[in-house]
């Protein structure tokens, strides 16, 4: 079952990978997509990316082990489904060579500036939200003391 959070009134959802697909599937537009810890099992994860992208979605961020080699193929998936003249932004982020990698992320993921306000956001997680929270607090933190 997914969940809804709020990030600064931008409705979150939340689900575990084995439903991500139809969770995004049940909203009509997606703005950005943050695919924690994505598995290798790479077709499920890419029909995740080109659902994601035919509703909306302008900006996907993985975050985990081995983040750039699923970029790549994020970034792939993304560019196939993606209609002429619409950019779909990517990035990666690796916690085994940057430790700052879920700040950094998450950071992306909740201050960009593209997509619709008010269009849901999707977080997939099966392990990786309590790294997700934690970077929320330290990006929170820092806005607070005018960091950023």
């Amino acid at each position: 079952m997914s969940r809804q959070l709020a990030l600064g009134g931008q409705p979150v959802l939340v689900a575990h990978w084995a439903e991500a697909l139809e969770v995004a599937g049940q909203h009509a537009r997606l703005n950005r997509l943050l695919l924690v810890e994505p598995p290798l099992d790479t077709e499920p994860l890419l029909a995740l990316v080109r659902e994601a992208v035919r509703r909306g979605c302008a900006l996907i961020v993985v975050l985990g082990q081995g983040a750039e080699a699923v970029h790549r193929a994020v970034d792939a998936a993304a560019d196939q489904a993606s209609l002429p003249g619409r950019v779909v932004a990517t990035s990666w982020h690796d916690p085994g060579s940057d430790p700052r990698a879920p700040v950094d992320a998450f950071s992306l993921f909740s201050d960009w500036v593209g997509g619709s306000e008010g269009v849901p956001l999707l977080v997939t997680e099966d392990v990786g939200l309590d790294a997700i929270l934690d970077a929320a607090r330290v990006h929170h933190a820092r806005m607070l003391q005018g960091e950023l």
